[in-house]
């Protein structure tokens, strides 16, 4: 359930299966998911995500941007 991968996702080459509901269920993450999900074109992903922070991660962020200004 690590989304660090969703940074290479490029459509229509790479696509990422993320588990859904353990590993049963696998959800297919494209671009255009990322696009859906988070409101950001696929490709910035890794950019959000640093703005943004993952404390399982270990990456901080940028004090105080959350999600929705990372985006």
């Amino acid at each position: 359930g690590d989304r660090d991968l969703f940074d290479l996702v490029r459509d229509p080459d790479v696509k990422v299966l993320y588990p859904k509901k353990g590993v049963s269920v696998l959800e297919e993450v494209t671009e255009s998911w990322i696009e859906s999900k988070y409101g950001i074109p696929g490709r910035s992903y890794g950019d959000f995500a640093l703005l943004r922070g993952d404390p399982s991660d270990g990456l901080p962020g940028v004090a105080g941007i959350g999600e929705k200004t990372a985006a």
